[in-house]
């Protein structure tokens, strides 16, 4: 996931700090730890392209069974995410 580029790749820089945003009082990133399932390698990194401040999330990829968040199964789709629900696929 990237802040700060558009679908057109055009820089145009984010305000998102994932170190110091927090939700609901508890620090972003120990947010969404939590919330994944099963418990994967995540990392933040920031750049700063032209002046634009960027923000990358890098997952690694798991290979035992899909990831969920709040109980939901994602996969990646190409250049899309997409939820999966049992064996099929549904779509956002």
């Amino acid at each position: 996931m990237i802040w700060g580029v558009t679908d057109e790749r055009e820089f145009i820089g984010t305000h998102f700090n994932p170190k110091s945003k927090k939700v609901g009082g508890e620090p972003f990133i120990s947010w969404l730890e939590r919330l994944l399932d099963p418990r994967i390698i995540i990392n933040f990194e920031e750049f700063k392209i032209n002046d634009h401040h960027i923000v990358v999330l890098i997952i690694q990829m798991t290979m035992s069974r899909p990831v969920t968040f709040k109980g939901s199964r994602y996969i990646r789709s190409s250049s899309s995410i997409r939820v999966g629900l049992s064996f099929g696929l549904n779509t956002y």
